[in-house]
C-alpha cells in the first residue's frame, strides 16, 4: 500500500495463556518503564483473541482485569496490554498524516513486546506461552471519493456490485451494508477476515466505506526472528487480498499504486 493510502490504523499483536499472577497494579509498574514514551494512559474493556469462525475464545482469570491503552504525546501510536494480550497500534490522526509503513510498525511491536517480556520476568511473572499472532490493516474511504449513492461501489470493491441492484420503488438502492468474508489458508495455517462496512467519522460525521483486513496466524515457536517471518508472511497475505479485493482503477487512484 502506498504511503498516499486511505489506511486508517495498522496493528500488530500477540495472544498467549493468561499471566497467571497479573494483577491491576502491573498496569502501573509496567506504566512506569515506559512512560517517557507513552505518557498517556486510559483504560478500554478486555479483548477475547479471535478463534475460528469469526468467534473468540477467552481464558477467564478470578477477577476479570482490563485492557489499558498506553498512548505516546502524538496520540497515534498506542501501546495495549491486557493478561492473555500485547498489541500495538499505529493510527492516522492530525498530527499523523504520513503513512509510517509496516516494517516501521513491527519494528516498534519487536521492540515493545520484548521490553513487555523482559519486565515480566523481573517482576516475577514468568514468561509467556504464546498462542497466535495477528495483523491489521483498516481503511477508510470517503463515499464522496466513489458514489455518495454507492451505485459505482463495485468499481472500487468488485465483489459489491450494487449496480446490479434490483432498483424499484420499494426497493432503493441501500445507504448502508456490511458484509465479512472469513478465508482460511491452504495448508491451515492460518485466516483471515475481511470486512466492507458503511460508517461516519465522528469528528464531521463524514459518510465512508471502511474495508479492513484481520489475520491472525497460530505461533509456532517463540524466537524473535521466527515471529518475524510469521508476520511478514501475515503482512504479504494482506497484500495479496487487497491487491484481489480492490480494483485497479481504485489503487490507481484512491490507494495510488506503487511505480
Amino acid at each position: 500500500m502506498s504511503r498516499n493510502a486511505p489506511l486508517k490504523e495498522m496493528v500488530l499483536g500477540v495472544a498467549f495463556d493468561p499471566v497467571k499472577d497479573f494483577k491491576s497494579v502491573h498496569y502501573g509498574l509496567f506504566w512506569n518503564r515506559i512512560r517517557e514514551k507513552f505518557p498517556l494512559c486510559q483504560d478500554a474493556p478486555p479483548l477475547a483473541p479471535s478463534g475460528r469462525d469469526g468467534s473468540v475464545s477467552i481464558h477467564l482469570t478470578p477477577v476479570s482485569l482490563p485492557r489499558v491503552w498506553y498512548i505516546n504525546q502524538a496520540e497515534d501510536r498506542l501501546l495495549q496490554i491486557q493478561a492473555d494480550r500485547f498489541l500495538v497500534n499505529w493510527r492516522k490522526n492530525e498530527r499523523s498524516e504520513v503513512y509510517v509503513g509496516y516494517e516501521a510498525c513491527l519494528g516498534w511491536f519487536l521492540e515493545d513486546w520484548n521490553l513487555f517480556q523482559q519486565w515480566l520476568v523481573e517482576e516475577g511473572l514468568g514468561e509467556v506461552k504464546l498462542q497466535q499472532l495477528e495483523l491489521s490493516y483498516i481503511n477508510q474511504v470517503s463515499r464522496e471519493e466513489m458514489d455518495r449513492e454507492m451505485r459505482r461501489l463495485g468499481d472500487v470493491f468488485p465483489v459489491v456490485r450494487l449496480s446490479d441492484w434490483p432498483v424499484e420503488s420499494a426497493l432503493p438502492v441501500p445507504e448502508n451494508f456490511a458484509c465479512q468474508f472469513r478465508i482460511v489458508a491452504p495448508d491451515r495455517s492460518g485466516e483471515m477476515l475481511i470486512k466492507l462496512a458503511t460508517a461516519v467519522r465522528h469528528v464531521d460525521q463524514m459518510p465512508l466505506i471502511q474495508v479492513s483486513f484481520h489475520v491472525t496466524v497460530p505461533i509456532v515457536g517463540t524466537d524473535p526472528d521466527l515471529l518475524k517471518e510469521q508476520f511478514d508472511a501475515a503482512h504479504h497475505w494482506i497484500n495479496f487480498a487487497f491487491k484481489k479485493m480492490i480494483s485497479d482503477s481504485a489503487r490507481e487512484t484512491i490507494w495510488e499504486r506503487h511505480s
